[in-house]
């Protein structure tokens, strides 16, 4: 356990490997750390994404946003706490984002899966998927040459991918056949292409954990909007059995043991056709002598990894009911041709578009500081958050428009700064 009563040093590292650094005071909330990182995109939608940390084994740990961020579980002498900002809830189609900037953010989440080897997929589809990074960020084909040269540039073929295949010019060539075809396909377009392309993974969206049953054998169980997945060891990609958020009754853990608890549809029909004359040996709660539900348990390596299994098992359930509560109330989606516009008339990188937020007055170093030497502040006031400059009062100026009293705020003693 770690000390919750004193700050402590910590590092965010963002979507595009930038990272920024943070003293973390002992009452800021998790909420509130995403809200800061959240900031230097431009990101209002920020319900689709989150803060996680890794345990020793590679375990993801993510923040639960309404607890304190010194609160949770991390290692005592880990200096600085490295957390990771990521996409956590996954949606059934871009439509559901109403701002570039979200889109654009599961856009560089998606090509650091799929490089990184996150994601399993087909060979044909990775190239496919790196011909679309190729028209968004270098435009038409031009020539043979060229191209292998901005493949170069960008990180689209796994290693996973280069192992399977007898050279690296092969996937090059494989990756060029499919770029030559996007010919006049505008930059967005080729996002909202590969965004969708993405999402016909089968491993879209799901995060994986890996257990064991009762008889010591491995498995891996995958969280996702869809519900809770059940994979062999040796495959990720096609899972034995899913249990829809819909057919479980209840999911919780016990130290190291994760329990779900599944509807007996079955079984609630005999006893309602029946009276409940039938007797059943099935494992769980019973009705009139029947068993309702059937209950399912592994075991995780560790009683940190069975929390971090239940919450996000939880917290996915709770967004399932959420977007289906939006889906009835949504009158007006957004066409993917809105948004491949949109993404169109924005100029320059990805990368270079969301940096320039960070600062007004300097370009930020990969560390997250300002070149000129000052460090960015956000202060809390309240429920306010403001972003100035530490020390360099022409710096924050410009933030004290768009927020008023902001230089108040900044030079009260009772707000607690917190440096980036």
């Amino acid at each position: 356990m770690t000390d919750a009563r004193v700050p402590r040093r910590a590092q965010v590292v963002l979507l595009d490997d930038r990272k920024l650094d943070f003293l973390v005071q002992p009452r800021l909330l998790s909420r509130e750390l995403l809200d800061m990182v959240a900031s230097h995109f431009n990101l209002h939608e920020k319900e689709y994404f989150g803060l996680y940390h890794t345990d020793d084994i590679g375990n993801e740990n993510w923040l639960s946003l309404d607890r304190k961020v010194l609160d949770h579980d991390f290692p005592r002498y880990a200096d600085p706490i490295v957390f990771y900002f990521a996409v956590r809830f996954y949606v059934p189609s871009i439509t559901y984002f109403r701002e570039k900037a979200t889109v654009e953010l599961f856009y560089l989440q998606a090509k650091t899966l799929i490089f990184k080897g996150n994601i399993h997929c087909e060979s044909d589809v990775v190239f496919q998927l790196g011909a679309y990074v190729l028209q968004a960020t270098f435009g038409e084909f031009t020539n043979e040459s060229a191209a292998r040269n901005d493949i170069k540039k960008v990180p689209i073929l796994p290693t996973r991918t280069l192992k399977e295949h007898p050279s690296i010019t092969y996937c090059e060539d494989m990756v060029i056949g499919h770029y030559r075809k996007l010919e006049k396909m505008r930059k967005g377009q080729a996002i909202v292409e590969y965004l969708n392309k993405f999402r016909s993974i089968p491993t879209y969206g799901v995060h994986y954990y890996e257990v064991k049953d009762k008889g010591n054998i491995p498995w891996w169980l995958g969280m996702s909007p869809k519900g809770v997945g059940v994979y062999d060891h040796s495959d990720k990609t096609k899972p034995r059995k899913v249990y829809k958020w819909l057919q479980i009754e209840n999911l919780y853990f016990k130290e190291r043991k994760f329990s779900i608890e599944i509807k007996n549809l079955r079984k609630i029909s005999e006893v309602s056709l029946d009276g409940g004359r039938q007797r059943s040996n099935s494992l769980g709660r019973r009705v009139n002598g029947q068993s309702r539900v059937l209950l399912h348990a592994w075991y995780a390596s560790t009683t940190v990894q069975a929390k971090a299994m239940w919450t996000m098992a939880i917290s996915q359930h709770q967004f399932y009911l959420d977007k289906r509560d939006q889906e009835e109330k949504l009158k007006t989606p957004r066409t993917l041709e809105d948004i491949a516009n949109e993404l169109s008339r924005s100029s320059g990188s990805l990368n270079s578009s969301m940096a320039s937020v960070i600062s007004d007055s300097s370009e930020p170093s990969e560390s997250g500081h300002s070149s000129n030497g000052g460090k960015l502040c956000l202060a809390r006031s309240g429920s306010s958050l403001i972003l100035s400059h530490d020390g360099e009062t022409d710096a924050y100026h410009g933030v004290s428009a768009s927020y008023p009293g902001a230089n108040n705020v900044l030079k009260n003693s009772n707000t607690t700064v917190f440096f980036i």
